[in-house]
């Protein structure tokens, strides 16, 4: 599958997503219950850990040890019986995985070969995924390497909640440890849909070790989860490469504003940017009669020639260029302005970002005021939403606040007789996580025994928990499904 299709379809719930936040307690959604014991933090306090350690690192391309998971292992990982029941583990109460004796095949001892690869490709010191950019036309790239990490995280994660299942917590937090590495490391691709999927990766993660810190016996992962990579999956280098992917494909579009180009230059660039973007982009013709195509575009040869007089280029400058040049450079123009303010934004922290991504939005639409071109349209086809993908992002490290949050209400517990704290200042223990969304603290309630623990929403990522602390008498056993 291309990037380019792939991307569509796994940005399907980032596109749903509203810019605009709610009150979280609009959605009239129920609470996630969450049950927690006191924990003080472990001593040392990384005793356990979710990101490799430095003297555990080993030369060499992760990429290429999780190349191999699958190439020696392909009857596992084909057998769909089984599949399908790792992803019932992934969600199974814990009583019930005791009950099974459920076991995950090929993780469960770190001799294993696809635990041990996996284990080797997070210890890396880098990964590269080796993709052809700039020697293929970037947006059919195939990606097959995504689909198959998508699959190891399932596995990884239904191994750790078994671990979990059996208060094997040890094991747990290295597979989950093993896990946001794969996370990061497949977001570190010069793809945004690679970022994507390492999100997703990540987010399965999450789902555990929230899972994890409920059990009454669960060390507390506070450091751990502080000692993560800041942003975890980070997708600069995707979103860099994504916005000037049409100079990647037509590095002669970097010409078309500041040097002449002769009539012929100017229609053989032309055909070709069409050629290879117009099938992304929905009621444009094919480029199959040149001459027809020309015809179609004379109407907007004025409305282009204006906006380039009126962005500053000499008029005289602008009448002397071809047709084609003039209809390139306008629309290229209108591109760059947008993403460079897109990729600016992404820059900044949530909460100041999102004005700046409308802004570019703002500008992207008054360009086209005078009129749209059919250049215009297709490179507004290839455009990212930029700012659907940092709410991705955005989405994640919440998440990841919101555990370490829990952690430091354990901790706060362990130190005053297992009370919650009545407001989340009187938290000193260790530093409160901010809401990444807002750059502000959550908001915290206490009211008959249970704390509520809300926030902004963004769709699809409601902040809404009831909190309550766990009677000593109910600190033995297993709890929280």
């Amino acid at each position: 599958m291309s990037a380019i299709r792939y991307l569509l379809a796994a940005t399907v719930v980032i596109v749903a997503a509203t810019p605009a936040t709610t009150r979280a307690d609009e959605q009239e959604q129920a609470p996630v219950e969450i049950v927690l014991s006191p924990m003080p933090a472990p001593d040392p306090p990384l005793a356990y850990r979710l990101w490799p350690e430095v003297v555990d690192r080993i030369p060499g391309n992760a990429a290429v040890y999780y190349g191999k998971i699958k190439a020696e292992n392909n009857s596992l990982f084909g057998d769909a019986e089984l599949r399908d029941k790792v992803d019932e583990w992934r969600h199974e109460p814990l009583e019930s995985l005791r009950d099974e004796g459920a076991t995950v095949p090929g993780f469960t001892d770190w001799t294993d070969t696809p635990l041990y690869y996996l284990d080797q490709g997070a210890r890396c010191a880098y990964c590269d995924w080796q993709l052809p950019i700039g020697r293929e036309p970037f947006f059919t790239i195939l990606l097959p390497e995504l689909q198959e990490s998508r699959g190891f995280a399932r596995w990884l994660t239904a191994a750790a909640r078994v671990d979990v299942a059996h208060d094997r917590f040890a094991e747990a937090a290295k597979k989950l440890q093993v896990n946001y590495a794969l996370g990061r490391n497949v977001a570190h691709s010069e793809t945004i849909v690679g970022g994507l999927v390492g999100i997703a990766i990540a987010q399965v993660g999450n789902e555990q070790l929230q899972t994890f810190i409920q059990q009454p016996e669960a060390p507390n992962m506070y450091w751990a989860l502080a000692a993560l990579p800041r942003p975890l999956v980070d997708m600069r280098l995707a979103v860099h490469t994504e916005a000037s992917a049409i100079e990647i494909m037509f590095p002669g579009l970097r010409d078309c504003i500041s040097k002449d180009m002769t009539p012929d230059e100017a229609r053989a660039l032309f055909f070709k940017v069409w050629a290879e973007t117009a099938i992304l982009a929905d009621n444009l013709p094919r480029p199959a009669n040149n001459f027809v195509l020309v015809l179609a575009n004379l109407p907007a040869y004025s409305v282009a020639k204006a906006r380039l007089i009126k962005s500053g280029l000499p008029a005289q400058r602008v009448e002397a260029m071809p047709v084609a040049q003039a209809l390139l450079a306008d629309a290229y123009l209108i591109h760059r302005r947008s993403e460079d303010l897109n990729v600016a934004a992404f820059e900044l922290p949530y909460s100041t970002s999102q004005i700046v991504f409308e802004q570019a939005e703002r500008n992207f639409k008054e360009s086209n005021a005078q009129g749209w071109t059919p250049m215009v349209q297709i490179l507004a086809a290839i455009r990212p939403w930029m700012q659907g993908i940092r709410i991705a992002q955005v989405r994640l490290e919440r998440e990841l606040a919101v555990l370490r949050l829990l952690e430091a209400v354990r901790m706060h517990a362990a130190a005053n007789e297992g009370k919650l704290p009545e407001a989340l200042s009187d938290i000193t223990v260790v530093p409160v996580p901010s809401d990444p969304v807002t750059d502000q603290p959550f908001e915290w309630s206490v009211s008959d025994g249970a704390a509520r623990l809300t926030g902004p929403d963004l769709r699809n990522s409601v902040v809404n928990y009831r909190i309550r602390m766990r009677a000593a008498a109910e600190s033995h056993g297993h709890e929280a499904q």
